[in-house]
């Protein structure tokens, strides 16, 4: 689909939430259309009649997706999603060497306070280190 097409995608939607009586929020709609962004709307539309003519329920992004159709994945959004993350993990990295309390904090608010990161900080304190190429920690 294209960003041009997310009225009528929208549209679509609100069609689903008259018929099944459930609404959805701004939110949820984008999350929607974000999961069906690689479906063309010509396809899109006619999965939308085929799923109102058999459902009991309002659908979830898989009903409208063609049935062989797995998600598309972009090389480049690959590469960058791994920049990124290989860049969080040193930021956390170096925040944990500088300051190790905020450190825990951020961890704990994002993964919980009895994470394995934080035990393992107690545990071993600075001669714990993140291998970013294997994803694991090390002594």
């Amino acid at each position: 689909m294209l960003a041009s097409e997310f009225t009528e995608f929208e549209a679509m939607m609100r069609r689903f939430e008259k018929i099944f009586g459930k609404s959805i929020d701004d939110e949820t709609m984008q999350l929607y259309f974000n999961a069906l962004r690689e479906v063309p709307m010509g396809i899109l539309r006619k999965k939308a009649e085929e799923y109102l003519k058999r459902a009991k329920f309002f659908p979830k992004p898989v009903d409208l997706r063609p049935k062989d159709a797995a998600p598309v994945r972009d090389a480049a959004d690959d590469a960058a999603f791994k920049q990124a993350e290989e860049q969080a993990i040193r930021n956390l990295e170096e925040l944990r060497a500088r300051d190790p309390d905020e450190w825990m904090r951020r961890v704990a608010v994002s993964k919980g306070p009895d994470c394995n990161a934080i035990r393992l900080h107690r545990q071993f304190g600075s001669r714990l280190w993140y291998d970013l190429n294997e994803r694991c920690w090390r002594v």
